[in-house]
């Protein structure tokens, strides 16, 4: 039995206020004013300009976030730990590099929301594009997935 942890600050990708802006009326435009689904969103997404808008005028919007990895070992097996909504792409990274039984735990020790690998951020979609709205900060930068990957393939090489 042994484990490890590791914290890391992962970059964002802060917005200006004018982006915050840009965002919030092409949201709203997309929006169906006829779906049931619409006053709840239009309330989140007016919730998040606010909120965002405030923090980017304070004296210091956050750049990076912390993200925990942590490596258990329970005899042949190894447990990676990610306090992140992570990709199934990241346990079979770490399976092909470290072998069949190597298991991906996602939420663990907090959730900072969706870590995308970098290609991911060129086709958008929810993940990329939408989510971190709703998780109170700025979306992990591209590379964040990466960089826990190869913290974590490290952090398995030690016995």
């Amino acid at each position: 039995l042994s484990s490890a942890l590791v914290t890391l600050k992962l970059p964002l990708d802060v917005l200006t206020p004018a982006q915050v802006e840009a965002e919030y009326a092409r949201e709203m435009a997309a929006l169906d004013p006829a779906s049931a689904f619409y006053d709840h969103a239009a309330r989140a997404y007016a919730d998040w300009r606010r909120e965002t808008l405030a923090l980017l005028a304070g004296e210091s919007a956050p750049t990076t976030i912390p993200v925990d990895v942590q490596v258990v070992r329970i005899g042949p097996a190894a447990f990676v730990a990610v306090s992140a909504e992570v990709f199934s792409r990241l346990a079979v990274d770490l399976r092909a590099a470290a072998g069949p039984r190597v298991y991906v735990v996602g939420y663990a020790n907090g959730d900072i929301g969706y870590l995308p690998p970098a290609e991911i951020y060129a086709e958008g979609g929810y993940e990329v594009d939408n989510a971190y709205k709703f998780y109170g900060h700025f979306m992990v930068a591209a590379g964040g997935f990466e960089q826990v990957r190869e913290t974590a393939l490290a952090m398995l090489r030690i016995r």
